[in-house]
């Protein structure tokens, strides 16, 4: 069942609901390759922010030595000394104790963003190579 609708001496059909063209995304073959090329340098963003968490992960240099030197700057200063109300030795071995909490986050941090980062890269390029290479309708 159609409806019928009449104007200016033609008559026009349209089936109610309908759309003239069913495909809202990617019209044509155009805007296809632009979402194409968009999705496929988002997945290149992404996957160097993964590549830089890894080689973060892989070559972090903190040791121990840096972190009690780090405190010994701290803790000479007289106003930290004041602010946490104990001896120099009790403000050394706080702050050498937080330098290695902070230290042993570091790993698990770059690992995370590296695994995320890496997901959502494949996941652009797919979807990018997946519209670029679609024949056109």
């Amino acid at each position: 069942m159609g409806l019928s609708l009449r104007g200016m001496g033609s008559e026009t059909t349209h089936t109610p609901f309908s759309l003239p063209m069913p495909n809202i995304l990617c019209q044509n073959s155009r805007m296809r390759k632009a979402f194409a090329i968009m999705f496929i340098v988002l997945g290149c963003l992404f996957g160097a922010i993964s590549l830089w968490s890894g080689s973060g992960l892989l070559t972090d240099t903190t040791t121990t030595d840096t972190v009690i030197a780090d405190c010994k700057k701290e803790v000479s200063n007289r106003q930290y000394s004041r602010e946490s109300g104990a001896s120099k030795s009790e403000a050394m071995e706080r702050c050498v104790e937080d330098g290695w909490k902070a230290l042993g986050m570091v790993g698990p941090f770059y690992l995370i963003g590296f695994v995320i980062f890496g997901i959502f890269s494949l996941l652009f390029l797919f979807i990018g190579r997946r519209l670029y290479r679609k024949p056109k309708n």
